[in-house]
């Protein structure tokens, strides 16, 4: 729960996310902040990680939630 996705932070989860799905495995965020999906569409990485309402609904891996 950060307040704000920084581009450096941006940056950084890309990296994982990549580092993630070259292993087979699976990065997903929850509690993103206001205004953070916008910012993962814009750095067009959204699909390194779906972002999820909860960390429960995260751990199930039920279907991310859609953006407005």
């Amino acid at each position: 729960e950060v307040p704000q996705l920084s581009s450096a932070l941006l940056g950084q989860l890309a990296e994982l996310g990549k580092r993630m799905r070259n292993t087979h495995g699976v990065l997903r965020l929850c509690g993103v902040p206001e205004g953070g999906e916008e910012s993962i569409r814009a750095a067009k990485i959204e699909r390194l990680f779906p972002c999820y309402h909860d960390r429960a609904a995260a751990v199930r891996g039920e279907t991310p939630r859609q953006p407005r």
